[in-house]
């Protein structure tokens, strides 16, 4: 008897995984779409996040690197004051590994000129 009883347990015990795998699967292929676009949203959000924040950190080196261009090479006309901050923010990014363009770093130094030079601007004409 102990093993009649045994063999109907191991059949229904098998029979149940059974099911429980095909519920899996089913559930799994209704849903992978949708499991496959959240985790495309949740990359494409830690991307941008990270896109941001390495804007944010040339923003900040362009800035440092102007100042540092204006108050250290007081001789120097503005396309070398340029170069020399060119260089300046280059060698920062290369120390921590990141890489820009020199196109946008460039442009950020220039940004950062506009915006520095126009707050100096508006706070002397009060």
């Amino acid at each position: 008897m102990d093993t009649v009883f045994q063999n109907v347990a191991e059949n229904l015990l098998a029979y149940m995984v059974t099911a429980v795998s095909l519920v899996l699967i089913a559930f799994l292929l209704r849903h992978w779409r949708a499991l496959g676009g959240w985790i495309k949203a949740k990359k494409g959000a830690a991307e941008a996040e990270q896109q941001n924040k390495l804007q944010a950190l040339l923003w900040a080196k362009a800035l440092e690197a102007y100042i540092y261009a204006e108050s250290a090479f007081v001789e120097l006309e503005g396309s070398d004051k340029l170069t020399k901050a060119l260089w300046y923010v280059s060698d920062k990014l290369k120390q921590l590994g990141i890489s820009f363009s020199a196109e946008e770093i460039r442009a950020a130094i220039e940004k950062a000129w506009y915006e520095y030079e126009g707050k100096d601007k508006k706070n002397t004409l009060r």
